[in-house]
């Protein structure tokens, strides 16, 4: 997790927990699982984690949103500057560097977070695809944004379960290549 600015003991804790919830979510649903044993998986005290957090899912609540705040930010400072495919391999970048919270999100089913990240990028790509490829009919478009953002989304699960088998710009690559494959077959449908 990028924390600037924080205690490092804080970033520690806040790690160890992750760590924890992810093993115990091997077995057992959020909701089934106790602050007393997340604690005890994570070897800190209980209060430590009613430090920052109320209970198992406030702390998967506000690590998402965490992460998605830097998203945010990612998304500001990257598109006003950027190509798609830059994108693509700052936001895979990104996914690697917090790959515990990552994987402890898809272990804990967090799609409501997956479906944020979609809606964030919603827009840009849609309007990159309009000018880029001359796509004028909304309807189709949006379809194309749904099969696309689903298949991406389905890409990088993969790819952080198989514990991230190719570097971010190899698999950005992919990622645009095959975005781009399928708005071409679109248009030469059209």
């Amino acid at each position: 997790m990028r924390h600037t600015g924080i205690d490092k003991r804080t970033v520690r804790t806040k790690l160890l927990l992750c760590e924890a919830l992810l093993a115990l979510l091997k077995s057992k649903k959020v909701g089934e699982i106790s602050v007393h044993e997340l604690c005890e998986k994570a070897k800190i005290n209980r209060g430590s984690f009613y430090k920052y957090y109320n209970n198992v899912p406030d702390m998967l609540a506000k690590i998402e949103k965490e992460l998605f705040v830097q998203y945010e930010k990612l998304f500001t400072e990257v598109t006003a500057l950027s190509t798609p495919d830059f994108f693509v391999y700052e936001c895979l970048k990104l996914v690697k560097e917090n790959a515990v919270v990552c994987r402890m999100l898809l272990a804990a089913e967090a799609y409501g977070f997956i479906r944020k990240i979609a809606l964030l990028v919603h827009d840009s790509t849609t309007e990159y695809w309009r000018t880029q490829f001359g796509i004028t009919d909304e309807k189709a478009l949006e379809r194309v944004y749904t099969f696309v953002s689903h298949g991406i989304i389905g890409i990088i699960e993969e790819w952080v379960k198989n514990d991230f088998d190719t570097t971010p710009l190899d698999l950005a690559g992919t990622i645009n290549e095959m975005s781009d494959s399928c708005v071409d077959v679109f248009i030469a449908k059209k």
